[in-house]
């Protein structure tokens, strides 16, 4: 996951380059990375490989749909989502170079998804808060892929820390469990004045 506005030389290290929990410590200038899942490195290239192929695929159609009324052929649009989607599964092997996979790949995770709604018409839009609950504290479930936020005001100096916890859930309808996650950003004082404003996916 990659976070902005935040300058820290602490990354994850490992073979765990996804589903972590992170916790942002502002008063003791720390940051704390906590792998949920165990994932191979096959896991997080294939991953990564059908993220990217997929969105080359959608993005490509945009591209093949004219070329069929130039060139009166509806084959083009196939060739060119299978010619897409083998790029994005090519593209995605510098998630096996570790050096790639700790600086490189949450920045590009974030953008392909960020990307995948801009072309499927569902652009992420900023969120402001400006006003916190009872326990100093502003909750909201997320896909723990991009946080951005923008702090004013009290609250940028009542900012305490980010919290991004995993929450294991079981599906009912066929008993699977999965990790959802939730952010929380927690306040040292009720802010009186500013606003929180966060754009995540």
């Amino acid at each position: 996951m990659e976070i902005h506005q935040w300058n820290s030389n602490k990354k994850i290290i490992g073979n765990n380059s996804n589903n972590n929990e992170v916790k942002i410590d502002f008063e003791n200038k720390t940051v704390a990375f906590n792998p949920v899942d165990n994932y191979s490195l096959f896991h997080c290239w294939h991953s990564l490989s059908h993220t990217i192929g997929f969105i080359l695929s959608i993005f490509s159609v945009y591209i093949t749909i004219p070329l069929i009324f130039i060139f009166h052929d509806s084959s083009i649009l196939v060739v060119g989502f299978i010619f897409a989607y083998l790029i994005g599964y090519t593209t995605s092997l510098f998630v096996l170079y570790k050096p790639a996979r700790t600086n490189l790949y949450p920045k590009v995770n974030g953008w392909l998804q960020e990307f995948y709604y801009f072309i499927t018409w569902r652009p992420r839009k900023w969120i402001t808060y400006i006003d916190v609950g009872d326990n100093n504290t502003i909750s909201f479930p997320f896909q723990n892929i991009v946080l951005k936020y923008k702090v004013s005001g009290d609250f940028s100096t009542q900012l305490k820390i980010i919290d991004i916890k995993a929450e294991k859930q079981i599906i009912k309808r066929n008993n699977k469990i999965v990790t959802m996650w939730m952010c929380n950003f927690i306040f040292k004082r009720k802010p009186k004045g500013g606003y929180l404003k966060v754009k995540y996916c």
